[in-house]
């Protein structure tokens, strides 16, 4: 067993206590091993795993769920597309796919190797996605054909993000310890650093996760790392990508998954939120890169995957963060004083085995 770094006291509640006291919503669960990656749909949560199924969750005391299968490997990244209704997932199979409320939608064939990352933009009209086979691809999602694609000698793609302003840059990370912001239009079918339109980074340990801001501005990321060393978040202003703007220290093994969380903050300040193999949950200043809180869920095992709630409403999420264990989390923050704290508002239970589903489904774009 390697070090602990989830200790009592940091914000865990025991199992015997939230047996006795249960203050969450506990929800069957919907993978048989480790879920590597979750997304919305409107107010429901999308997952992927071990497994190779794709999952949609609505949350709330029903807990319809939906399962999709089709994969043959391990599913990394998945991506709900709210305004259409439409799941897209990537996988160690070397596929991406879409999911639509009848079940399987187009299949996007190209990538040579394990598929890492995948994303839509707001409308859904076009898809990218990264690869270890160095290749960045722009994809229709009406047809699932590739209209271009990039590849850049040891570009190994470990994530990728649109901006969410609707525009046509993505942020994308790389094992060569760079980040990269791309513009679908301007991306050709070359081997060439010409079709990125920034690249910037410097990294030591390569980041693992990234996210984009609201506006076009802002990136954040999380890195490998391990003993202390890199394992941090990184919060980036684009238009100065000569420094970060904060460097968040403080995981002790790899930060596998980062989120801006928009108007959380005192007065509608904003945060960020970092997840990490060492167990714990960690929420930043955006605008200092002062610690906010650290957060340990027992039992919960090594994070996985973590993304912001883009919805309102006083009494809703705010981030779901996913485990190695198969337990899917969602967390508000709450404001005591001048501290906070987290609340598990909903939990998806971890699965050993076969689960009996409810007959569900994805809900339609007009009910999001």
């Amino acid at each position: 067993m390697g070090q602990k770094f989830c200790t009592p006291g940091s914000g865990a509640t025991s199992a015997a206590q939230a047996k006795q006291t249960p203050e969450y919503n506990s929800l069957p669960a919907t993978h048989t091993g480790a879920v590597l990656g979750c997304s919305w749909l409107g107010d429901s949560i999308v997952t992927c795993g071990d497994d190779n199924r794709v999952a949609v969750t609505e949350l709330g005391k029903s807990g319809e769920v939906k399962v999709f299968e089709g994969h043959e490997r391990s599913v990394n990244c998945v991506e709900g597309c709210s305004s259409t209704g439409t799941v897209f997932s990537a996988s160690r199979d070397t596929t991406v796919r879409a999911w639509t409320n009848e079940g399987a939608g187009c299949e996007f064939h190209g990538h040579t190797l394990t598929v890492m990352a995948v994303s839509a933009t707001l409308g859904g009209e076009l898809v990218v996605s990264g690869g270890r086979d160095y290749a960045v691809k722009v994809w229709d999602s009406s047809t699932g054909q590739c209209t271009s694609t990039s590849k850049i000698s040891r570009n190994l793609v470990t994530c990728l993000q649109f901006f969410k302003d609707g525009g046509c840059k993505f942020a994308q990370g790389s094992e060569d310890l760079t980040m990269r912001i791309w513009d679908v239009r301007i991306i050709s079918n070359t081997s060439s650093h010409a079709s990125t339109s920034l690249t910037f980074g410097k990294y030591v340990y390569f980041p693992l996760d990234c996210d984009t801001s609201s506006c076009s501005n802002y990136v954040c990321t999380s890195s490998k790392g391990f003993d202390g060393s890199g394992c941090e978040g990184r919060i980036w202003d684009v238009r100065k990508p000569d420094v970060p703007l904060h460097v968040l220290s403080g995981h002790q093994q790899d930060a596998v998954g980062c989120a801006f969380l928009e108007g959380l903050g005192e007065n509608g300040g904003r945060l960020m939120v970092t997840v990490s193999k060492d167990e714990t949950i960690k929420v930043w200043n955006v605008d200092n890169g002062n610690m906010i809180l650290s957060h340990c869920e027992e039992e919960s095992g090594m994070w996985t995957s973590v993304r912001a709630y883009g919805g309102g409403g006083e009494d809703g999420p705010h981030f779901v963060a996913t485990s190695f264990l198969g337990g899917v989390y969602v967390y508000r923050i709450e404001w005591k004083g001048k501290g906070a704290r987290l609340k598990l508002t909903d939990m998806i239970r971890p699965g050993e085995g076969e689960e009996t589903y409810d007959e569900g489904r994805v809900p339609k774009p007009s009910e999001l």
